[in-house]
């Protein structure tokens, strides 16, 4: 399987799971690739036309996600009980060691290959990010209606 059919897979993937998300986390997604929708065009309303934009606009997207995880972990944090919340904690810990692994696999894998491999590397790690909100966010959401 090429990476591009893997990366496409991956992205089939969390819109089969956006659709089972409540409202509010659709709202989040949504906010979230407006942002990205609305960098993109600035950038291409001022004619860049190298893939440096692309990467900041990335780099923003990330920080966005980063964010909203941020967020469901801490709610998530407020809604289980000491016991789920220590066992969340050591899982989120031990997520945290798994993302900054990948990150050096994205590296290795791409990190000589220019622009290209810039942008290829700011995708994934959006996308690792990304899966791992819906993930907690579908817990949340689960915790919260029991």
């Amino acid at each position: 399987m090429t990476g591009h059919t893997h990366t496409r897979l991956w992205a089939l993937g969390l819109l089969v799971a956006l659709s089972a998300l409540p409202a509010t986390a659709q709202g989040v997604e949504a906010e979230i690739e407006a942002a990205y929708d609305r960098c993109v065009e600035d950038y291409a309303e001022a004619s860049d036309s190298s893939l440096a934009p692309l990467i900041d606009c990335r780099a923003e997207q990330y920080d966005r996600w980063d964010a909203a995880l941020n967020e469901v972990y801490q709610s998530l944090r407020r809604a289980l009980s000491n016991d789920a919340w220590t066992s969340l904690r050591d899982a989120q810990r031990a997520w945290l060691a798994f993302r900054d692994a990948e990150f050096e696999l994205l590296d290795a894998t791409w990190g000589d290959d220019g622009m290209i491999g810039a942008v290829l590397i700011a995708e994934h790690r959006v996308l690792l990010v990304q899966e791992r909100w819906h993930h907690l966010t579908t817990m949340r959401d689960e915790v919260v209606q029991d």
